[in-house]
C-alpha cells in the first residue's frame, strides 16, 4: 500500500492548529512517506507560531506544498496530498477548518443532520 496517513494535533509549535492528511504514494510509497515527514514542519515553521485568523491559511499551505516538493528529493516517485487543516481562530474563538490538495485526490465536507436535505 502506497498511501501515508498524518494527524498532528496539534501541530508542532501551534497549540490551536491541527492538521490531517493523506498522501497517495504513486510508483511507490517513498514519495508519500518523505511527504508526510516534510510537510507538517514545513507548515509549521512558515505559520511561524501564528494561528490563522478567518481569513484562512492559504498563502502558508501553497508555499509549504512547493517546498515538500522541492525537499523531498524523490526522482521517480511522487504522491499526492489531501490536507485538511483545523484551528481555534483567537480573535473570534471560532474553529475553523481549510481544505487543500495537490494532484488528483481532494476532500469533499459534508455535514449530517441540521437544516434541510436528508441528513440523520
Amino acid at each position: 500500500m502506497e498511501d501515508r496517513a498524518l494527524c498532528e494535533c496539534p501541530l508542532r509549535g501551534h497549540s490551536q492548529v491541527g492538521i490531517f492528511a493523506v498522501f497517495d504514494g504513486h510508483a511507490g510509497s517513498e514519495g508519500a512517506e518523505r511527504a508526510k515527514d516534510i510537510l507538517p514542519a514545513t507548515l509549521a515553521r512558515l505559520l511561524g507560531g501564528r494561528t490563522p485568523g478567518p481569513r484562512g491559511a492559504a498563502d502558508a499551505l501553497r508555499a509549504a506544498f512547493i517546498e515538500t516538493d522541492e525537499a523531498m528529493g524523490c526522482e521517480y516517485q511522487g504522491c499526492t496530498a489531501t490536507v485538511l487543516l483545523a484551528w481555534r481562530c483567537p480573535s473570534t474563538g471560532r474553529l475553523y477548518i481549510q481544505t487543500a490538495n495537490v494532484g488528483d485526490s481532494s476532500a469533499a465536507l459534508g455535514r449530517i443532520g441540521g437544516g434541510g436535505g436528508g441528513g440523520g
